[in-house]
């Protein structure tokens, strides 16, 4: 007859073969301050690390197979990289689901405002071309180029066969004639 020779629990940080049934939660524990010290470092945060620690522990537990793990350590850090994953994930989509909410409620606000201000924008602009035809065409040529098309003092000058000094005088005149109107709004 054989005598009866019971084995050593393997111990979770060796590079022992074992099955679902070796990581016990005595096995997990062995494993805590690894796994703990890993999601510290890549979340920065003690608390958000326990969670995961905790997290990690539970996917593992409810895991029903009796497929063999071949390295548990890496096994378990894995189920730690995946789950972190899912973490950032959440995090993010959280983080995008409140910046959806913040814009709806300012849009709610911004729409029962908007109809005023396209009105508002719609004077304002046709005041602006008003005043605009009153001025003599080459300061209306010089003053678009400048304001609205961002040409250079020498560019316009150039375009215009004026000095840089005619064109500075041309925007200023256009700048006089529009600062009642800039005042008032």
């Amino acid at each position: 007859m054989k005598p009866n020779r019971t084995l050593p629990p393997p111990s979770p940080l060796s590079d022992h073969k074992g099955t679902m049934q070796s990581l016990t939660v005595e096995t997990l524990e062995n494993f805590r301050k690894p796994l703990l010290r890993y999601f510290t470092r890549q979340l920065g945060s003690t608390f958000d690390a326990e969670d995961l620690v905790q997290d990690v522990f539970l996917r593992i537990l409810k895991r029903q197979s009796d497929s063999r793990i071949e390295e548990p350590k890496a096994f378990l850090f894995r189920a730690a990289a995946n789950t972190l994953k899912d973490h950032l994930r959440l995090q993010r989509r959280k983080k995008h689901n409140l910046h959806i909410a913040d814009t709806q409620a300012f849009r709610w606000e911004e729409d029962e405002r908007c109809e005023e201000r396209v009105h508002l924008a719609r004077r304002n602009l046709n005041q602006f071309w008003a005043e605009l035809s009153q001025l003599p065409k080459t300061t209306q040529t010089i003053f678009i180029m400048r304001m609205h098309q961002r040409y250079p003092y020498q560019q316009i000058a150039n375009a215009c066969a004026l000095s840089t000094r005619s064109v500075e005088r041309h925007i200023y005149r256009a700048l006089q004639h529009f600062s009642p109107i800039i005042e008032e709004s």
